[in-house]
């Protein structure tokens, strides 16, 4: 499909596990640090930011280099960080490795099967998972594994469901879960799929609270957390989805959403939110208590212009 003014999404789990690339090292950054790939930010090449999840303070990680447009971001098991940039390496976007300490970038996979790239995890293996919302035949999107040493790609699934697959996210059991803001007639759903033979399971769609589901995760207890830009007469929200049933709540809306695109959930079970546009403009992170719904700023304002990306260092 042609691409629209989409809110170039998101985010990936928080936890992974397993190595990457071989390397088995502890991560390098202190437990709980959040980490933002800004697509404007650093005169519009975007980058990555470390925020201080007590202070809110920003750090820049890296910036310029391959950047184009990072949008989601995910960490290995190393510390490594992972970005997929949608627009990166001539305008087909790819996967590149950010060095948690130096910032140094390396590419990890370009071209290929890639057109736009919207979403990354990792598997329990250090496999690489992508969400493309254009790829493949018709521009139906789908989603990719990318080896983390060679970069090779392997096609996952595609079309079916997927519309413009975005958010991403790897359920216990290894199911792979998949956001896509415009399957299911343009409302937009949550697709799950087989991580070996690609077959896909409708969970839940529009009908609900979905109007734009952009960014996903999964909480301990299996529930997925989706976070809608536009859900709630437009106010965006986070919803609660059943993974059994497909049953869809609320857990907060309006405060200080405008656009809430990126979500990620720290180790106490607090959800955080990226927001593209709230507190002022250029946006920020909200945290979320998963029982209540409370919004609590953590970070806005300094280093970000427009922030879809969000991750947790477990």
């Amino acid at each position: 499909m042609a691409r629209r003014a989409l809110f170039a999404v998101v985010a990936s789990a928080l936890v992974v596990s397993g190595c990457n690339a071989g390397i088995v090292s502890v991560p390098t950054l202190p437990a709980g640090t959040i980490l933002v790939a800004d697509e404007d930010a650093f005169g519009g090449s975007g980058g990555v930011i470390r925020v201080n999840s007590t202070t809110g303070a920003q750090t820049v990680v890296s910036s310029g280099g391959n950047f184009v447009e990072p949008t989601a971001i995910a960490i290995a098991v190393n510390g490594d960080i992972l970005i997929a940039d949608r627009n990166a390496f001539g305008g087909g976007g790819g996967v590149i490795r950010v060095n948690s300490t130096t910032g140094a970038q390396t590419v990890v996979s370009s071209g290929g099967n890639f057109a736009e790239p919207a979403g990354i995890t990792v598997a329990a293996n250090g496999d690489i998972l992508v969400t493309d919302a254009n790829a493949f035949a018709g521009s139906l999107g789908g989603v990719i594994r990318v080896n983390p040493a060679t970069g090779a790609q392997t096609v996952v699934s595609s079309g079916v469901n997927f519309v413009e697959p975005t958010g991403i996210a790897i359920a216990a059991n290894g199911d792979i879960l998949v956001a896509d803001p415009s399957a299911f007639g343009g409302g937009g759903g949550v697709i799950r799929v087989d991580p070996t033979t690609g077959a896909q399971t409708v969970v839940s769609f529009s009908g609900g609270f979905f109007v734009d589901p952009q960014g996903i995760a999964i909480a301990a207890n299996g529930d997925i957390l989706v976070a809608d830009p536009s859900t709630m007469a437009g106010v965006g929200g986070v919803i609660r989805v059943d993974p059994t049933t497909g049953a869809q709540t609320v857990v907060s809306s309006g405060g200080n959403f405008v656009t809430p695109v990126g979500i990620a959930i720290a180790a106490n079970g607090d959800i955080l939110v990226a927001d593209l546009n709230a507190l002022g403009g250029p946006g920020g992170v909200i945290r979320v208590d998963p029982t209540t719904g409370a919004q609590t700023v953590v970070s806005s304002g300094g280093n970000f212009l427009n922030p879809p990306g969000i991750a947790v260092v477990p």
